[in-house]
């Protein structure tokens, strides 16, 4: 293929608090922080999917766009995000989700949408992400969105390893905030129902259930990057961190009524071994764009490259 065709591929690992990456819990993806641009902290703009979302597309938070920031719906053309941006300079755009909040209503500008249920988990969507991938024009460059939700617990989908402890966390968690053996949901500001002890009995429980899939989930992880282009920058980040596992702050906050903490991984042979203290969501899309060299001189984005001068 041609040197200028490239390809981009953003795994966001849904509900993926930032002390998940760690040598203990997923050893795999911490062994590889040195092949790539490794951000030791990276700051989520809200607290659940779709503000979220839409600023690691967008670089700008939602409040920022003049939307609603408790809506669920998003008007076309109400956002300029990445999608867009690469699919008007040419390139092949494409989603994989399990979240259906990220296929609904912060799908344009992909050339093809692959929505799941929440019981399929990373590795049939990187089996299916990689097999897409090997059968694309090559002269062309692509953009992959995967959306992944095997941390987002507990579901019953979970590993059979980690049943034990999504039953734990239903056991610790009043049957009004959260089920185990259900679709995961629970009704808004519940958590702030329970007493101090019975919350810090269900955070812990949600925590360690989260900490066995993320254990899991780093093998398929692993396996899914080692199947990608070696050539590709391969980004594998977080839409929002504690908030739906820790009762003490809750999921379904406004857009930025508070901050959460994720990971950010930018694994590409020429950004080895770099590091950078500390980045905002709002730093993905223009970062994304400064490495591929396509500029929208019309947009203006809250962040800026992390490459430039931070490491």
């Amino acid at each position: 293929p041609p040197a200028d065709a490239q390809t981009v591929i953003v795994i966001v690992l849904d509900t993926g608090r930032y002390d998940l990456f760690d040598e203990a819990t997923m050893p795999r993806l911490f062994a590889r922080r040195g092949d790539g641009l490794y951000v030791t902290v990276a700051a989520n703009v809200a607290g659940w999917t779709l503000p979220t979302t839409l600023t690691l597309m967008s670089g700008v938070r939602l409040e920022e766009q003049g939307l609603d920031p408790q809506g669920h719906a998003l008007p076309e053309g109400a956002y300029t995000g990445l999608p867009r941006i690469l699919h008007d300079a040419g390139w092949y755009t494409s989603l994989n989700t399990t979240n259906n909040l990220v296929s609904h209503n912060l799908a344009d500008g992909f050339d093809a949408v692959t929505e799941h249920g929440t019981s399929w988990g990373l590795a049939e969507q990187g089996t299916e992400v990689v097999s897409a991938l090997a059968a694309s024009d090559p002269t062309v460059s692509s953009l992959v969105w995967l959306q992944a939700m095997n941390l987002h617990v507990p579901y019953d989908k979970l590993d059979p390893s980690c049943q034990a402890d999504a039953v734990a966390a239903d056991a610790a968690c009043p049957e009004a905030v959260i089920h185990a053996t259900g679709d995961g949901s629970f009704t808004p500001g519940e958590f702030s129902t329970l007493n101090k002890d019975e919350t810090e009995a269900c955070r812990a429980a949600l925590q360690s259930a989260q900490r066995c899939a993320a254990t899991k989930l780093d093998t398929d992880l692993d396996a899914l990057i080692a199947a990608l282009p070696p050539d590709a920058l391969v980004i594998v980040t977080t839409d929002h961190g504690e908030g739906w596992l820790d009762p003490r702050i809750e999921h379904n906050w406004g857009a930025s009524a508070k901050l959460t903490r994720g990971f950010l991984l930018l694994l590409h042979p020429s950004l080895a071994g770099e590091v950078v203290p500390l980045a905002s969501q709002a730093d993905l899309a223009p970062t994304v764009l400064d490495f591929v060299g396509v500029e929208r001189a019309d947009l203006v984005f809250e962040g800026g490259p992390v490459r430039q001068g931070q490491a």
